[in-house]
């Protein structure tokens, strides 16, 4: 691979400065033995060339270049639009595309299947460090199956760097576009009987002493993005007891559609709205994940997780996503605290929409 791409298990990979925090972590998990997808990066200096060297590029790198000196929020609006009017005329530069494909062909090499569908994810530098939260501002999708799918799904994450929400976000944090270049990740789609977020201390409460893990079948998009009632866990951190477990009325499910290629919503079939997603086994081993990964970490840690199709028990979960918790502390919480998909989707700016969000 050239400088513009490197494989998940690359020393490169784990350097944040070529990959963003997103990809720098699960390279970093990957390497110490975490259940991570295969995958690669599309590294921040394809992101500086793409803006540096062809046409449209240089229009975007202008046009937010005046918008950010002008320091105004109106202007930063009407430069999102604009930018966002430019991404169907976006093509890759020649060197960039070519590493892109073989990136990808190497990939389904690796998998043994010519046809993988990954999920295409931003990795801004800087993004959801401890002190500051860009999670749900930037792109995701998920389902894409080839080479042309691939490399429309950089260009849209690429493009999210500019979104308004994005824009006024650096704008308050005193941050520019170059402060945070964007990084995105290609990795493997995982198959998933389902699917979840994790935390290793209350997200509200900000208690430290459980687990507290939600989860619905199918992929997580329909939890994350707000759309759906998931089931509820919370185990104590200590002994893995499980505390407390409540079943979610699920609405929704998200599933690969291969015909469309990508992942969508569907109604979730009567039999499985209030089916359990998890039984004990799996609880204890997520919350045995989550706990490892904090002590690792050394800071409360929020995970993104798939349950594979097929698991058997003692088998490993998949991680797809780690961060440090953010938001209020214990101290500022509301007086009756409660956590909902709700709360997630608004924690993290998700908005529905069909086919992306958080792999």
């Amino acid at each position: 691979m050239s400088d513009f791409t490197f494989s998940f298990d690359a020393a490169e990979a784990a350097d944040p400065r070529h990959s963003g925090a997103k990809v720098a972590r699960l390279a970093q998990l990957a390497a110490s033995g975490h259940a991570v997808p295969k995958g690669f990066v599309v590294t921040t200096a394809a992101f500086s060339a793409f803006i540096e060297e062809s046409p449209v590029g240089r229009e975007i790198g202008g046009t937010i270049r005046i918008a950010e000196s002008a320091n105004a929020e109106q202007t930063l609006r009407e430069a999102a639009t604009a930018i966002a009017a430019l991404g169907e005329t976006v093509t890759l530069p020649d060197a960039i595309a070519a590493a892109l494909r073989h990136g990808y062909e190497q990939l389904c090499l690796a998998e043994r299947r010519v046809d993988l569908p990954v999920a295409v994810r931003s990795s801004a530098t800087g993004e959801d460090a401890k002190d500051a939260s860009f999670a749900g501002q930037y792109e995701s999708l998920l389902g894409m199956r080839s080479v042309d799918a691939v490399a429309q799904a950089v260009v849209q994450c690429w493009l999210s760097l500019f979104n308004e929400r994005a824009l006024l976000y650096r704008q308050r944090a005193g941050l520019s576009f170059a402060d945070t270049p964007m990084a995105v990740a290609v990795m493997t789609l995982v198959e998933a009987r389902a699917a979840g977020v994790a935390f290793s201390e209350h997200p509200v409460k900000r208690t430290s002493d459980r687990v507290v893990i939600e989860g619905t079948f199918g992929f997580g998009e329909a939890l994350v993005q707000g759309i759906v009632t998931p089931d509820h866990a919370e185990l104590d951190k200590a002994d893995l007891r499980i505390l407390d477990y409540q079943i979610g009325e699920k609405t929704q499910v998200s599933i690969l559609d291969a015909a469309l290629g990508k992942v969508v919503e569907r109604p979730m079939p009567d039999t499985f709205r209030t089916a359990r997603v998890l039984d004990d086994e799996e609880l204890q081993a997520l919350a045995q994940t989550v706990r490892r990964l904090e002590e690792e970490a050394g800071h409360a840690v929020d995970v993104e997780w798939v349950l594979p199709v097929g698991r058997q028990p003692g088998q490993p979960i998949a991680v797809v996503q780690l961060r440090p918790i953010t938001g209020k502390p214990a101290n500022e919480a509301p007086s009756k605290p409660t956590w909902s998909p709700g709360r997630y989707a608004s924690k993290y700016g998700v908005k529905k929409r069909t086919g992306r969000g958080s792999a």
